[in-house]
C-alpha cells in the first residue's frame, strides 16, 4: 500500500520460521555495510513516517498446525536489542 497519509502506510516485514521462536540474531541478517535488518526496517519507518509490523508464521512440521503472530514495529525493535546495542 502506499498512501501520503502515515496512517495508511503500513510496512510489514513476513518471517515463516520452523519452530516454536524467533531469534532476532538468527532469523535476520546484516547488509553489506555491518547494519541489522531490524535497524534498517526501523530507520526506513522512521523516515517514511509509516507504522511497522512483523508478520511471524510458526511452522510445526509436514501436517502439523501453524501459528501467526504479529507484533508493531516499534516493540519489535526494542525487544531485538538491535544491532547497535548486540554488536
Amino acid at each position: 500500500m502506499d498512501s501520503l497519509d502515515p496512517r495508511y502506510y503500513p510496512a510489514i516485514e513476513c518471517k515463516s520460521i520452523s519452530g516454536k521462536k524467533i531469534y532476532f540474531s538468527q532469523h535476520f541478517h546484516f547488509d553489506k555495510n555491518n547494519v541489522h535488518q531490524i535497524d534498517a526496517i526501523t530507520d526506513f519507518i522512521r523516515k517514511t513516517g509509516g507504522r511497522g509490523f512483523l508478520a511471524v508464521e510458526f511452522r510445526f512440521g509436514a501436517g502439523g498446525r501453524r501459528r501467526r503472530t504479529s507484533c508493531p514495529g516499534t516493540r519489535c525493535s526494542t525487544t531485538a536489542g538491535t544491532s547497535r546495542a548486540s554488536r
